[in-house]
């Protein structure tokens, strides 16, 4: 074998022959991949089978003249092409090829048609090889655009659980006919009352003619009875003829098809509905787990990337460590297959920053690739509404904090306003406010000036004795013509009481009746 792995270009000599192995290397290619495990090669043969199934159908019409006999060949061809077929996967894998359950029936169909078309040829066993087209299932499986059909994977696997439901629901119906067959062969087949009403020289009214022993006569026959009543053929005809004669039967059958008809029935669909359901889901979850999966995978590589450009290695990165990986690093081609939207390194950090701190850390940016393409769930709906609740109640606060600033805001504005126009008003005015300043200080630390004199101007002459109070020598007279009190005031008590001071308290009366006034002159 030469450097290009072409086994057909050995320089083995050609007399030396080749032993097994090198026959099982021959149908490989470039020692990849077995030429009869190629999809190809199982499409091809898939083909085959379908126009050997329109010649088996066309021979079956086709019976006249030598079409018979050229049939006979044609199908032959195929067989032969069945019986290459086979050898050649033994040839390939050996005896690993009987653990392949498909290989293993198609070489029970292709043994037995073989068989019979050279000992019987009946015709029987000439169509087996249709069952052959199973191995086109594998090759659909195998399918890129048919295996990524949920819906088809769904189907297949719920098809599974199917069966063992169905099992299970035949042995029930099975248990349960066995049980009713018994005393329906008891209760109608033994009974005489349709003794003689299949007498067709007598006549009878509408049902009452009933063969008992034809449907109900032994346990096999109520067995087939009821199981023609369980798929409700025409099982009008036979309950009513029954229950003419015996009403009472009504109750019975009405039982029987409610558990069978549609009890059974309705179980069957209730659990192949729940897995299909749970086959959904399980797909569904298989799926998002495999693209977590690739996008984790994608964004451990942005990782590293990002790591490269963080400068101080804290995990945190900037605008421009993002800008800088944009231009210098396979990041935007990362960032695609992540259906990340095409931003800039402050739309980068805005769509992975949290916390609002400016930054991005390397660990929130994965986290924010694997959730970016899951579905949006009921609690990120409740978690949406728990932020936005919060984002009003900052927002509310805020404006009320606002509010207050800006009344405050306002007040200063008219405090300074207020202080402008008073500092304006003292530069219009300062000149005449310093020069009346001036005068007032200069008038308070001067002495008081001098009178001017008169011409002609004397001063006053001071009296020798001082006036006499005429007030005072009115009131001594008074005490003295009245005689009122013992003593007359003194000058100083008139002065103060001239004054305005508080005149002396009289003096109090003579205890005993009073003195007689005096006697007049």
């Amino acid at each position: 074998e030469d450097g290009d792995g072409s086994p057909f270009n050995s320089t083995k000599p050609v007399n030396a022959g080749f032993s097994k192995q090198d026959f099982r290397e021959l149908g490989r290619t470039n020692n990849t991949e077995a030429v009869v495990d190629r999809n190809i090669f199982t499409a091809c043969m898939g083909g085959l089978i379908c126009i050997n199934l329109i010649s088996i159908g066309l021979e079956t019409d086709m019976r006249e003249g030598s079409w018979p006999a050229f049939f006979s060949y044609f199908n032959g061809m195929f067989l032969l092409a069945y019986v290459a077929e086979l050898v050649l996967r033994l040839l390939t894998h050996g005896p690993d090829t009987l653990r392949d359950k498909l290989t293993a029936l198609d070489m029970v169909l292709v043994s037995v048609s073989f068989v019979e078309r050279y000992l019987n040829n009946s015709g029987f066993a000439r169509a087996l090889p249709a069952f052959r087209l199973l191995r086109v299932l594998r090759l659909l499986q195998q399918t890129k655009a048919l295996r990524n059909q949920r819906e088809l994977w769904v189907l297949v696997v719920s098809g599974n659980h199917a069966i063992l439901t169905l099992g299970w629901m035949c042995l029930m119906l099975l248990v349960l006919v066995m049980g009713c067959s018994s005393f329906t062969k008891y209760v109608i087949g033994n009974s005489s009352a349709w003794n003689g009403t299949m007498d067709p020289m007598i006549p009878h009214e509408p049902f009452e003619s009933f063969d008992n022993h034809e449907y109900f006569g032994s346990v096999s026959r109520s067995f087939l009875t009821l199981l023609q009543i369980v798929t409700l053929s025409q099982w009008g005809d036979i309950v009513r003829r029954v229950i003419l004669v015996y009403p009472w039967l009504f109750l019975f059958f009405l039982c029987f098809v409610c558990m069978t008809a549609y009890g059974i029935t309705l179980v069957v669909i209730s659990n192949i509905v729940e897995d299909c359901l749970a086959a959904a889901r399980a797909a569904a979850e298989t799926e998002l787990e495999l693209e977590r999966e690739t996008r984790k995978r994608f964004g451990d590589q942005v990782a590293q990337i990002l790591r490269m450009v963080d400068r101080d290695g804290d995990g945190e990165l900037y605008d421009e460590e993002i800008d800088r990986a944009l231009a210098k690093t396979g990041l935007r081609a990362l960032l695609d297959e992540l259906s990340v939207p095409d931003l800039d390194g402050h739309g980068f950090v805005r769509l992975f920053d949290r916390l609002g701190s400016g930054t991005v850390g390397i660990d929130d940016a994965i986290d924010g690739f694997l959730v970016m393409a899951e579905d949006i769930k009921p609690k990120d709906y409740v978690k949406l509404a728990m932020w936005t609740g919060n984002l009003l109640m900052r927002a509310k606060a805020l404006s009320l904090k606002v509010g207050g600033v800006s009344e405050k805001v306002a007040e200063l504005r008219v405090t300074l306003e207020k202080a402008f126009e008073a500092l304006e008003y003292y530069q219009q005015t300062r000149a005449n406010a310093e020069l009346r300043g001036r005068a007032i200080k200069e008038i308070r630390n001067s002495g008081p000036p001098e009178m001017p004199k008169l011409a002609g101007w004397k001063p006053p002459v001071e009296p020798k004795f001082p006036p006499e109070d005429q007030a005072k020598v009115f009131m001594n007279f008074a005490g003295r013509f009245l005689g009122v009190g013992s003593r007359a005031p003194q000058p100083g008590e008139l002065s103060e009481t001239r004054r305005g001071g508080a005149a002396a308290p009289p003096p109090p009366p003579p205890a005993g009746p009073p003195p007689p006034p005096p006697p007049l002159p």
